[in-house]
């Protein structure tokens, strides 16, 4: 695993996935946030909120969150909807030191993205970040959340100038 180390400037902070440095405070936030506990307990309906807590605020990076809870909450998820899940070209993808560009038609942006996180921590690889538009971020609780889980925010519904200065900032 790659260790984070690019400090990003102040000017991306607001569009840029949480540092790990901030992950702990970030999380210590949002396990206490009521909506984020409400849709866990309509998610997770058979987990006990406060196990679930006390192994969030264990956790200390994106990747050891997406080890330790995304990655088998898509396990059980794909167990209990599909029949099974398949990949192939990993082995076209160079190493880690050289970028890589996965590209989905956009389905469904959420589980296409995890599912492709979910079959890179398989073949022992880092996630990928995942664009996501911030229409899709009603609540201040699901942007810190998806922040959390590697995302980068795509401004959209601005103005023409606005516009050109988001995608600049992209």
């Amino acid at each position: 695993m790659k260790k984070e180390n690019v400090i990003t400037p102040a000017e991306f902070m607001d569009i840029c996935p949480i540092a790990d440095k901030d992950f702990h405070n970030a999380m210590s936030i949002l396990v206490e946030e009521p909506a984020f506990r409400k849709i866990v307990g309509m998610v997770l309906p058979n987990y006990k909120y406060n196990e679930l807590k006390y192994q969030l605020l264990s956790l200390n990076s994106k990747h050891e969150f997406q080890l330790k809870i995304m990655k088998p909450y898509i396990e059980g998820l794909l167990a209990k909807t599909t029949s099974g899940l398949t990949s192939s070209g990993l082995k076209e993808c160079t190493s880690e030191d050289v970028p890589n560009m996965f590209i989905t038609n956009h389905r469904d942006i959420v589980l296409d993205s995890a599912q492709l996180g979910y079959i890179l921590l398989n073949d022992g690889r880092e996630s990928c970040e995942i664009a996501i538009g911030n229409n899709l971020l009603v609540f201040d609780w699901i942007n810190k959340l998806v922040r959390l889980n590697k995302s980068f925010i795509v401004k959209r519904n601005l103005g023409r100038i606005q516009t050109l200065q988001a995608a600049i900032q992209l």
